[in-house]
């Protein structure tokens, strides 16, 4: 979720629990900014882009910052730091609630996404989704908002919007379920043995789903409007965004597509599986949910073979995470570069 957002979820969740009693040394207003930088704070991680983008991607981001092993260690640290800050040293206790609401508030809205969070890390690697939310739903942006306008009216009423919140969440989840049956149909009618069934969601509306049957390093994929194909976007927008919402269509009027993991012919998944197996795009293999080959770029004796996750692949809208390995002569060594997002060929070498 965007930091935005978290930042507001922080503060209405401070604002939703009672502090213990009259005799705490912080305002009110001063437990909402607290609990919402608190919420930011493990956003942080994004810096990490900017050192080592493929580590970011598949090793940093949503780890260590938002791990409930390292919480304690996070809010503490950050009681120190705004005690400090606020002139109120001696008190930095009273700073720690705050904190941990905050951060906690941040790991939670996370865990709804398709990214997934490290919960354990440093200790396990493992990453938690539940997949019933986009990275960005101005939905969530606006009940957040909104509840955090009526608490500064009254307390109280941080509570309600708590709520909607919650019954948000389990609206989405409820359409994922509806989802994943038409999946489930659609294998069946396919006669897709051992299939795994996903229903991804997208931007915009809790009625968008990105459906995928695997069967083993093949997909089928198509994108699904529960509201049916005469409903209009949910969330008006211009230009490519309503280009995208027309790609999602009825569940009677679905178009499939068949991506790859390795592609079609005997030399595309030959040429694949080789750069797939290099020891230097493990950390790419343990990433990738959904990993499919987004092409292969031949020259003389060059190629470059570059793969994607089906998690992120948005209708009209190019892949933002494109990985792969190239080689410049025939027999030479392989190596780690990505194709920078928004562009086609430009790509950046990345050094392992």
């Amino acid at each position: 979720m965007d930091t935005a957002t978290h930042a507001l979820l922080g503060a209405l969740a401070v604002q939703a629990i009672p502090s213990r009693g009259d005799g705490t040394p912080l305002t009110s207003g001063k437990r909402m900014i607290i609990a919402a930088a608190a919420a930011a704070f493990p956003d942080l991680d994004y810096l990490g882009f900017w050192i080592d983008p493929y580590s970011f991607l598949t090793q940093w981001h949503r780890g260590a910052s938002h791990s409930l092993v390292m919480l304690p260690l996070w809010a503490v640290s950050l009681a120190l730091l705004f005690s400090a800050i606020a002139g109120q040293w001696a008190q930095w206790q009273a700073f720690v609630g705050p904190c941990v609401i905050g951060l906690l508030s941040h790991v939670a809205i996370d865990l709804t996404t398709v990214f997934g969070t490290q919960l354990l890390a440093p200790l396990h690697d493992y990453r938690t989704a539940l997949s019933i939310t986009f990275d960005f739903d101005p939905w969530i942006t606006l009940i957040a908002a909104i509840g955090l306008a009526a608490a500064l009216y009254r307390r109280s009423l941080a509570r309600w919007g708590g709520i909607v919140l919650l019954c948000y969440l389990a609206f989405h989840a409820a359409m994922q379920r509806s989802a994943v049956t038409v999946a489930q149909r659609y294998a069946a009618m396919r006669q897709f043995t051992d299939s795994s069934l996903y229903a991804l969601p997208q931007p915009f509306s809790p009625f968008h789903w990105k459906l995928v049957v695997a069967v083993d390093d093949r997909y089928a994929v198509s994108h699904l409007n529960l509201l049916g194909d005469a409903a209009m976007p949910v969330l008006p927008a211009a230009g490519g965004l309503l280009s995208m919402a027309s790609a999602y269509r009825s569940k009677q009027n679905l178009l499939w597509n068949e991506p790859s993991r390795f592609g079609n012919s005997s030399d595309t998944r030959a040429l694949a599986l080789e750069v797939w197996e290099q020891e230097a795009f493990s950390g790419f293999r343990r990433f990738a949910a959904l990993p499919f080959l987004y092409r292969i770029d031949r020259g003389n004796d060059s190629s470059c073979v570059w793969f994607s996750d089906l998690r992120y692949l948005l209708p009209t809208v190019k892949v933002p995470f494109r990985y792969g390995m190239c080689r410049f002569s025939a027999g030479s060594d392989w190596h780690l570069y990505r194709l920078r997002r928004f562009t086609e060929h430009d790509r950046q070498w990345l050094s392992r």
